[in-house]
């Protein structure tokens, strides 16, 4: 074994333990998130290759560590053959051990590439520059690895001569180089034409097309492929598995069935709203005492969360002070009520000059807390955006009482839960569960 070939496969042990090292230095996890329709086919098959080959990177030993193990019995194997005058063998196990080494543990920083170079939109789809680093980071070591040991059984350099200048090779090289440049050259079925951005539009033609793009399909053939699905497609309507909505364009009676449902989903949308709005007029709040002002909304949160904000420093922990209370929680400026999620809420607010008359009855909660409003704005809303209820500050910044009733829904009606939020000037004192 020559001096150069111990060089390298030193340089690949070194390079499976740098990648050991770093893994080690990785954030337990990382987290990130993605929307959008960037073809990264690196991405993909990265995933599909983990899915398959991570039993054999988390349980086969030899390609812990940033596949040193392998890297040491590639070495002990060529080693042995070189000694027993057939290296062959040693190059050939080499070999071997490189390319599962890199389908194992090495082929992140190969489909990065790849995918980079195909789109760099697919950046975002790895998690940005941290995600890369994350995901892909500790791989560099195991596939420079693989690289350092295919470098270290490589033949000599008279060999390489030999093959370059030997008939055979040249000819299959011509043969290989024009397979190649017909597998690459543009089909003209498959070629898709030009296609105006989605809305800009009235063309059916035009609209179906964006359609399909948009979902994805018929991205990589000629608009008239696509076309010609489509009209297939409306020859056989109302056949079974036929989208309307898809081909709803160019297909008349699909667009009468796409219109007639999403007509009778409006429809059925309007009653909920309809029933919903009358079980809260009907049990709208009559106070005892005249309030300064009164606020009356339909409300259905994204996550439970009704509240009012008046700071910007809105990471104060108050939600998980309010889930440990159940129902309301306070902290300067900010104003926290909990509900259910999946239930529609008729919300009352009322403002009242000095405290009025405590109502427990119908209830099946009742707390008390002290408010500081430094802005002298309370406006209760969803808390993930959308439409705020009237100021019930009438007194200006200052200190307030907020009492807040809560009554439960018919669960298996699935009807609104009701809120009757009273809210006075005084102390912020103590919190006080009136009725529990």
């Amino acid at each position: 074994m020559s001096r150069r070939s111990r060089l390298w496969w030193l340089t690949a042990l070194l390079a499976s333990v740098a990648g050991t090292m770093y893994g080690r230095l990785l954030p337990e996890s990382f987290s990130y998130g993605y929307f959008g329709f960037a073809s990264c086919p690196g991405h993909d098959a990265t995933s599909e290759i983990s899915a398959v080959l991570w039993p054999v990177a988390a349980w086969v030993p030899l390609f812990w560590y940033g596949g040193g193990p392998v890297v040491v019995l590639a070495f002990a194997v060529h080693w042995l053959a070189s000694w027993l005058g057939r290296p062959w063998i040693g190059r050939l196990f080499a070999w071997i051990s490189a390319v599962a080494l890199v389908l194992v543990a090495g082929s992140g920083p190969v489909a990065v590439a790849v995918d980079l170079v195909l789109d760099r939109g697919c950046l975002d789809v790895w998690g940005g520059l941290e995600g890369v680093a994350y995901l892909t980071g500790w791989q560099v070591g195991p596939a420079a690895a693989a690289l350092c040991m295919l470098a270290a059984v490589r033949n000599p350099r008279y060999l390489v001569r030999r093959t370059l200048r030997a008939r055979w090779f040249r000819r299959g090289l011509a043969v290989s180089a024009a397979l190649g440049l017909l597998a690459f050259a543009p089909v003209s079925d498959f070629v898709p034409g030009p296609v105006g951005k989605c809305g800009d539009s009235r063309d059916p033609e035009q609209v179906f097309l964006c359609t399909m793009h948009q979902r994805g399909l018929f991205t990589k053939v000629g608009d008239h492929l696509a076309l010609a699905y489509g009209r297939r497609q409306c020859a056989a309507f109302p056949a079974p598995g036929i989208d309307p909505y898809l081909i709803a364009s160019i297909c008349p009676p699909a667009a009468e069935v796409a219109r007639r449902e999403r007509a009778a989903e409006q429809a059925e949308i309007q009653a909920e709203d309809a029933r919903s709005q009358k079980i809260c007029d009907a049990n709208r709040h009559r106070p005892r005492v005249r309030p300064v002002r009164v606020a009356h909304d339909r409300i259905f949160t994204d996550y439970g969360v009704i509240e009012a904000l008046e700071t910007e420093d809105w990471d104060d922990d108050l939600l998980t002070t309010a889930q440990d209370d159940g129902l309301v929680a306070t902290g300067p400026g900010h104003l926290m009520i909990l509900t259910h999620s999946d239930y529609e809420n008729c919300v009352t607010v009322e403002a009242y000059r000095q405290r009025p008359p405590l109502e427990k009855k119908g209830w099946d909660r009742v707390v008390e807390v002290g408010y500081a409003s430094p802005s002298g704005t309370i406006e209760l809303g969803d808390a993930m955006g959308g439409p705020q209820m009237p100021n019930m500050a009438f007194a200006g910044k200052g200190t307030y009482r907020i009492r807040v009733h809560y009554r439960e829904p018919a669960w298996e009606e699935f009807t609104p839960q009701h809120l009757l939020i009273q809210i006075f000037p005084g102390r912020r004192g103590q919190r006080a569960v009136h009725h529990d």
